[in-house]
């Protein structure tokens, strides 16, 4: 990793697209180099190349595919080249949307599972064992405002949300002592292009005015002043911490009817 001196370094998955390559663009302009990973190649040379032209300190690419073993050990044997990781970002994640036992694609969905959950598990448990013995680090993990809400429509992801979620604050509460912090970002509906590859673009939510609720760099930047600050979770926007709360109030089979009516397909 050139130029980078003593900088430290922040990894980061799903790097190259939505809020993935804001975060990146956040922690560069706060000084850090970045080792970035994504599965297209030439996304992650067109970031690496725009990250440098706004003075990051040094930008590092793994192209793999992290629903596979092979792929986060890909990334880990990187990491351990460029020097010890002060910062993990587990961002990376896929999302199926339809009827759950009509519609979607199981293979697509236990690609999500891998991905969303056993990679998140995988990279965290080697980057936080370095990071133990090293003592010190920063943990931030991407989960989802839908951790808090069943959904009927993205059945899978909504569960592989709330699994990160949980675990997050469960690792958070083991490493409190050993001076590695676990933050869990919990954003709502965001404009990024996950909506369309998930196919949740024909939702009503998506066409609605919730989408207009955040922008990635909005999300980026709260998460960013959440993780320095040590903070347990951020859930950025107003709107979106009123549902996270009233999603704790309320019965799950109510809140997952008006997930039902929220994210329907348009006719």
């Amino acid at each position: 990793m050139a130029d980078t001196a003593n900088a430290p370094i922040a990894m980061i998955t799903g790097g190259s697209s939505g809020i993935g390559l804001e975060l990146a663009r956040e922690f560069a302009s706060h000084g850090y180099a970045l080792l970035l990973c994504a599965d297209k190649a030439d996304k992650l040379a067109a970031t690496a190349k725009s990250l440098g032209a706004t003075g990051s300190l040094g930008v590092e690419t793994v192209a793999a595919d992290l629903s596979t073993t092979a792929g986060v050990e890909a990334l880990y044997a990187a990491a351990k080249r460029c020097g010890p990781v002060d910062v993990l970002v587990v961002n990376a994640g896929i999302g199926t949307y339809g009827d759950f036992a009509t519609e979607t694609s199981l293979d697509e969905e236990l690609q999500a599972v891998a991905l969303n959950i056993t990679s998140l598990v995988h990279l965290t448990k080697l980057v936080a064992r370095d990071m133990v013995e090293r003592g010190s680090g920063k943990i931030l993990l991407t989960s989802s405002i839908m951790a808090f809400m069943p959904d009927p429509f993205q059945t899978v992801y909504a569960a592989s949300k709330a699994f990160s979620y949980v675990f997050a604050e469960g690792l958070r509460e083991a490493l409190r002592d050993r001076n590695v912090s676990v933050t869990v970002l919990a954003p709502g509906f965001t404009d990024t292009s996950f909506f369309r590859k998930s196919g949740a673009s024909r939702s009503r939510a998506v066409q609605g005015l919730l989408m207009r609720q955040g922008k990635p760099a909005t999300v980026a930047a709260a998460a960013y002043r959440a993780l320095e600050r040590g903070d347990d979770h951020v859930i950025p926007g107003l709107v979106n911490r009123f549902f996270a709360g009233a999603s704790r109030l309320l019965p799950d089979p109510i809140i997952t009817r008006i997930v039902r009516k929220m994210l329907e397909p348009v006719p």
